[in-house]
């Protein structure tokens, strides 16, 4: 029996990016159905009534240096995309498809 698992990935995010490249390789591990919901990270804010990346970081994790150091710190941890870009699963693909 295949389990279904909700996907919210933030448009843009590099974080989402970087969860996104993986799931596929999970999907066909653990048989698991990732169903993709999209969410605006803006939205979020908004409903927080905070911006935690307006004016001095709440905490390092807001700090950008920090982000951009640890997104490509993940990156080079899953591998090397620049020469070889991970087939990102989509919606309608199959495990074969990549």
């Amino acid at each position: 029996m295949t389990i279904s698992v909700y996907f919210y990935y933030g448009l843009g995010s590099r974080y989402s990016y970087l969860a996104a490249s993986q799931l596929s390789r999970i999907e066909w591990e653990t048989n698991c159905h990732f169903v993709w919901k999209p969410i605006f990270s803006g939205d979020l804010i908004r409903r927080w009534h905070r911006d935690p990346f307006a004016g001095e970081p709440v905490s390092g994790q807001y700090d950008w240096s920090y982000r951009r150091r640890d997104a490509q710190r993940w990156a080079d941890y899953q591998g090397d995309w620049e020469n070889d870009p991970p087939c990102v699963f989509r919606p309608g693909m199959k495990n074969d498809d990549c």
